[in-house]
């Protein structure tokens, strides 16, 4: 949920804020989003301003400014491969200086995976009551805080919820989109998709390949770990139902319904008084490389303006991942049809174009790869029967682009 000011001080929160049949845990204090200045790929910026929410929420002051907080995090990191020579450890001690407390960095083996959850959760829903500043998709100049953790009434985690630090509408350095307003993520994507081992940084680094998370332990003293259960959302769907595009956006309201976001009052008013529209179908990939298949619905608002995006799994239409935009964004939409004859302009008289596919690869690189919720076309491209490379076509904008070997998607391999 977005988080205001009143004046200068912050509201202190309870521990336990219930909606229906589901309980949020959340920080001690009110959080609003701070975003990074601009440009933040391949710098600690992102890091830095998902460190001064996590001062935010813990102190309930004003945070220390980006450059001071950047600038003592170098001093005390010493010589390194991180982005802008801040890494974890210097930035726990930066924070320190920086009268936000005894943060603490935790560090996991990537065979620790489940581990790595349940320490995350254990900070929220305890007595802690402390956020969660994590790095996502694994890149080291990418990082979020996890300020909010909402469970059912059975005491199973349903909902994890973030603020990305960077500046939305830029990228990483390796091209995935930072991206602002309040993210609403279940827990099978936040594990698959944005929580994952460190893997941007040379291998010789001691943080390479694990999970890290700062956290503050209050005088340093780490609080046990009790295991979580995780529960995925309801299918809206009854048994031996054939799922169309049409069926997909007349059920879309009721999946996010059927999972609870009416527990994000603001937020679900705004989805309530829109209109969703007839969704993509994405045939994605997980950082694994494991197919991800989805698909993406947006809420448009009376001017048919895009106001919110939901992503529900395709078998199922299960919830996965839900955001409400700051601003309403003009909606185009490109069907297959129409991405295809946008690609079709771009080749020569002598190549043709493969079938294509709606995707998103994590991993592909391409300045497209923004984020799941801004798939984009793919089609291959053939010369005397041949590949020779493929085309993309970016599914709001109508953008084509030429992919170079090594940024096509793993779907399309």
């Amino acid at each position: 949920m977005k988080r205001s000011f009143t004046g200068m001080v912050l509201v202190l929160l309870s521990t336990k804020v219930s909606y229906a049949q589901y309980v949020e845990y959340t920080t001690r204090f009110e959080v609003t989003e701070i975003n990074a200045s601009s440009p933040a790929a391949n710098t600690a910026k992102s890091f830095a301003a998902a460190a001064r929410m996590g001062h935010v929420a813990w102190v309930g002051t004003p945070p220390p400014a980006e450059d001071s907080l950047i600038q003592s995090c170098v001093m005390h990191t010493g010589q390194s491969p991180w982005p802008g020579s801040c890494n974890p450890y210097g930035m726990v001690h930066a924070l320190y200086e920086g009268q936000s407390g005894s943060w603490a960095e935790q560090i996991f083996l990537d065979s620790q995976q489940q581990a790595a959850f349940d320490s995350q959760v254990s900070h929220l829903i305890g007595t802690l009551k402390s956020p969660n500043v994590l790095p996502i998709y694994g890149h080291g100049d990418h990082w979020v805080i996890n300020y909010s953790i909402w469970k059912d009434m059975d005491g199973k985690v349903v909902e994890f919820d973030f603020y990305d630090g960077g500046p939305g509408g830029t990228r990483d350095g390796t091209n995935t989109g930072y991206f602002n307003g309040p993210m609403m993520v279940a827990p099978e994507v936040w594990k698959s998709v944005y929580y994952k081992v460190v893997t941007t940084i040379p291998n010789t680094d001691p943080y390479y390949n694990k999970y890290v998370n700062l956290y503050e332990p209050p005088g340093g003293i780490e609080p046990p770990v009790a295991r979580s259960d995780y529960r995925r959302s309801p299918s809206p769907l009854q048994t031996g139902t054939r799922v169309t595009l049409p069926l997909v956006r007349d059920l879309a309201r009721k999946s996010l319904f059927d999972a609870g976001l009416t527990r994000h009052q603001k937020e679900w008013a705004i989805l309530n008084d829109s209109t969703p529209m007839l969704p993509f179908e994405v045939f994605g990939a997980y950082p694994d490389g494991s197919d991800w298949d989805y698909y993406l619905v947006p809420f448009l608002n009376r001017r048919h303006e895009i106001v919110a995006l939901a992503m529900l799994e395709r078998e199922t239409l299960r919830f996965q991942m839900a955001t409400v935009l700051e601003r309403p964004l003009p909606f185009r939409g490109y069907s297959h049809d129409q991405a295809r004859q946008l690609a079709q302009s771009s080749v020569r008289s002598d190549e043709t174009l493969g079938q294509g596919i709606l995707t998103w690869d994590p991993v592909a690189t391409s300045e497209h790869a923004y984020s799941p919720l801004a798939p984009y076309y793919e089609f291959d491209v053939y010369r005397a029967g041949q590949r020779i490379g493929s085309t993309l076509v970016h599914i709001y904008s109508g953008g084509v682009n030429k992919l170079a070997s090594g940024q096509t998607s793993r779907r399309m391999r």
